[in-house]
C-alpha cells in the first residue's frame, strides 16, 4: 500500500525482569542527611549497587559528576527535609520526553526494546521508583513492604493493524483532483470566449438549437475524459498505486468525476463574461472544493451526514472516493464491488453522489443559460419552468415570410400583408434573391 505500514500482532506477555542496574556506573543522590542516607542505603542494598552509591551536597555537583558517565548515571534529588518527595534524573536517551503524551505504536510491533512505552521498564525507572517508595514507607511505618510493592509489567496485546499515514493519504486525494483542473480551465475559456465574441448568439439567430451547442462541447470533452479515465485507471490498478483495486471501479470513479467537471464548467460559463476570469474562478473552486475533503481524512469519526453534504461538490466527492480507495488498499481488500460498503466512508457514497452531481450540474447549467443569456438572448423569468406554457407544445421559432413574386410565379395569389408588392418594371431584374427568410 502507498503511504501505509502493515504491522503484525503484539502478544500479551510479561516483560522480562532483567538486571537493569548491572551496567550502572553510579547511583547518586542529594542532599546529604541521615534520612536520605538511610533511604538510599536501603535502595542500594535492594538493587545490589552498594559499591556504586555516591552522595552530593547539591544538585549542581550531581549534574557535574554525571557528565563523565552521561549514558549510565542515575541521580535522585530529594525535594524536602522529610525525603518523601523526590525527583529521578535519568539520561535523556533512556526515557521518552515528559512532554510526549502520545507515541506511535508502530515501533512496538518489531521489538519490545524499541517500544517507547516500555522504556520506563527497561531503563530501570519503574523499579528504582518502587524501591525508593518501599524504603520511605518502611522508614515511616517500621514494617517491611518491599515484597508488597514488587512490580510486574505485562505488555497489552494488540491485533495486527495497518497504519495509514495521513500526509500521503491526503496528498494522493488532492493530486488526482488537480489532474482534471486543465479540463475545467480550457472548457470554460473556450465556451466563455464564444459567448464573449457573440458566436453563440450569431449561431442562435441562424437557427442553432441550444441542445446542439452544448452537445458539441460536451461530446468532445466527454471523449477526452473517457480516454484519460481509461489511461489513469490502467496506470492505477496495474502499478503499485492501487494494486488490489478493480479496474472498472477505479474507472467509474474517475469517469464520473470527469463528466461532472464538464457539467460544472457549463454551469459556471453563464455567470461570467470574461474567459480568463471565469477559468481562474473555476480552477480555484476545484482546488478549494477538493481540499474541503481533507476533513474526512484528518478528523477521526467525521459525521457521515456531512460526507453526503460534501459530496454535492464533485471535487470533494472524488477526493473522498480516492481517500476511501487508499484506505481499502491499506486493509488489503482494494476497491472492488464487494467492498463498496466497507470502511469509514463507504465508496458507494461518492460514486452515487458523483452521478447525481452530473445531473444536478447539467440542469443548473441549462437553467442559468436561460435566465442569464447573452446580450441578444431571450431572458426568461427565474421560475419559467413552473409555467404551464413552457411544458406545452412549442410553436415554431420563426415566421415564414413568402415573396409575392415567388407566389405569383408559382401560380398562387400574390397577396401578403408582410411583404410589399414588387412593381412590374423591377420583376426579373433582381441582383440578389433571398429565399425563405425567417424572423427569429
Amino acid at each position: 500500500c502507498c503511504g501505509c505500514n502493515k504491522n503484525g500482532a503484539i502478544n500479551t506477555a510479561e516483560l522480562p525482569n532483567d538486571d537493569f542496574f548491572q551496567n550502572l556506573k553510579g547511583l547518586a543522590f542529594t542532599p546529604i542527611n541521615n534520612i536520605t542516607n538511610h533511604i538510599m542505603d536501603e535502595v542500594a542494598h535492594f538493587i545490589s549497587v552498594q559499591d556504586r552509591l555516591e552522595m552530593f551536597s547539591s544538585e549542581e555537583e550531581l549534574e557535574n559528576a554525571s557528565l563523565y558517565e552521561s549514558s549510565s548515571y542515575i541521580g535522585v534529588v530529594f525535594l524536602d527535609s522529610s525525603a518523601t518527595s523526590y525527583r529521578l534524573r535519568f539520561p535523556h536517551n533512556k526515557l521518552p520526553l515528559p512532554s510526549d503524551y502520545t507515541e506511535s505504536i508502530a515501533s512496538c510491533y518489531s521489538s519490545m526494546l524499541k517500544c517507547r512505552a516500555a522504556n520506563y521498564w527497561y531503563s530501570g525507572f519503574t523499579r528504582l521508583q518502587s524501591m525508593i517508595d518501599a524504603a520511605i514507607i518502611e522508614m515511616q511505618t517500621k514494617r517491611p513492604v518491599r515484597k508488597e510493592l514488587d512490580i510486574k509489567v505485562v505488555m497489552m496485546g494488540q491485533p495486527g493493524s495497518v497504519e495509514v499515514h495521513k500526509f500521503p493519504h491526503a496528498l494522493i486525494s488532492i493530486y488526482l483532483v488537480l489532474a482534471f483542473t486543465p479540463f475545467v480551465t480550457f472548457l470554460i475559456v473556450n465556451v466563455a470566449a464564444e459567448k464573449e465574441h457573440r458566436l453563440k448568439d450569431t449561431m442562435t439567430m441562424m437557427g442553432l438549437y441550444d441542445t446542439a451547442f452544448w452537445l458539441s462541447w460536451g461530446l468532445l470533452y466527454a471523449a477526452l475524459v473517457t480516454a484519460m479515465s481509461i489511461l489513469m485507471a490502467i496506470i492505477a490498478t496495474y502499478t503499485a498505486l492501487f494494486p488490489y483495486s478493480d479496474f472498472f471501479v477505479i474507472f467509474s470513479l474517475i469517469f464520473l468525476y470527469g463528466i461532472s467537471s464538464i457539467f460544472f464548467s457549463f454551469m459556471l460559463t453563464p455567470l461570467f463574461k470574461k474567459p480568463k476570469f471565469a477559468s481562474t474562478v473555476g480552477s480555484m473552486l476545484t482546488v478549494v472544493f477538493g481540499c474541503m475533503s481533507l476533513f474526512t481524512v484528518l478528523m477521526r469519526d467525521f459525521p457521515q451526514p456531512l460526507v453526503w453534504l460534501l459530496c454535492l461538490l464533485s471535487p470533494s466527492a472524488f477526493s473522498i472516493g480516492i481517500a476511501q480507495v487508499v484506505y481499502l488498499e491499506a486493509q488489503g481488500d482494494g476497491a472492488v464491488f464487494s467492498s463498496l460498503t466497507n470502511g469509514p466512508h463507504p465508496l458507494y457514497v461518492p460514486l452515487v453522489m458523483l452521478a447525481l452531481d452530473c445531473i444536478f450540474y447539467l440542469l443548473l447549467a441549462l437553467y442559468l443559460d436561460q435566465v442569464l443569456p447573452g446580450d441578444f438572448g431571450i431572458k426568461r423569468s427565474m421560475l419559467y419552468f413552473l409555467k404551464p406554457s413552457y411544458w406545452s407544445k412549442h410553436r415554431k421559432r420563426y415566421v415564414e415570410v413568402s415573396s409575392v413574386y415567388d407566389a405569383e410565379a408559382n401560380g398562387a395569389p400574390g397577396r401578403d400583408e408582410c411583404v410589399e408588392p414588387v412593381s412590374p418594371e423591377f420583376r426579373g431584374k433582381e441582383a440578389i434573391r433571398i429565399s425563405n427568410i425567417c424572423k427569429v
